[in-house]
This record gives structure tokens, sequence and C-alpha cells, in this order.
């Protein structure tokens, strides 16, 4: 079975009032989709029909519970059918091992697993 990681890019940190800006996704070794239109809209609508024609797939995120909360409001808000996620691994849960008040973004994490940091 595919692996797909995807993580989203938003105007803000609420979901009924920001909106989506970009979809990054990447399926097992296939190279990665970027998901980007003028409208939201379209943008979910392409989503959704990449997802549909990628077959079964387990979704491995961070902090899933934001992006797929977010990716389920705006397709609601704007009339779509919210794809349904069947598989999900969240990363985040992972490394806290359940343990949700703990908070902080991926480089931050990586940096105290001892994985290399991306410099500018």
């Amino acid at each position: 079975m595919n692996n797909l990681i995807l993580d989203i890019e938003t105007s803000g940190l609420n979901s009924a009032l920001d909106r989506i800006i970009l979809i990054g996704c990447k399926l097992s070794d296939d190279e990665t989709k970027i998901i980007y239109n003028q409208s939201e809209k379209d943008t979910l609508i392409e989503l959704n029909n990449y997802l549909d024609s990628i077959g079964e797939f387990n979704l491995i995120g961070f902090a899933n519970d934001f992006d797929m909360g977010f990716i389920r409001v705006r397709s609601i808000l704007n009339e779509i059918k919210p794809f349904r996620f069947k598989r999900i691994m969240d990363l985040r849960n992972i490394l806290l091992d359940g343990e949700k008040k703990i908070f902080g973004k991926l480089n931050e994490f990586g940096f105290f697993l001892g994985i290399p940091q991306e410099t500018d």
C-alpha cells in the first residue's frame, strides 16, 4: 500500500475564516505534487480528484488534526464533499506517545531527534 505525505499551507489558523493557499502531496516514491489554483474551491476539487486517482493509501502527516480539520471545514464551506481519509498516521502523536499537551514545529522535533537541519 502507498504512503501519502500531505501538508497544507493556509492564510491563517482559523478554518472558518482563513483559506487554504497550497497543498503539497508526496506519494511513496513518486514526484511531489503541489496543488495550487487561484480559487480555494478549485484547489480542493483538484485534491479530491488526485486522492481518488491514487487508490488505497496511508496518510502520513504532522499535526494531522489541524490539516485534516482545515480541509474538512474549507471543503464544506466551498460546498464540496470532504474526502474521507481512512488510514491516518500522525507523526506528532507518535513522537509524543499520544501526549497532546506538548506543541512544537516539525523542525523543532527534528532538532531534538538529532536530524540535521537545512540552513539557508
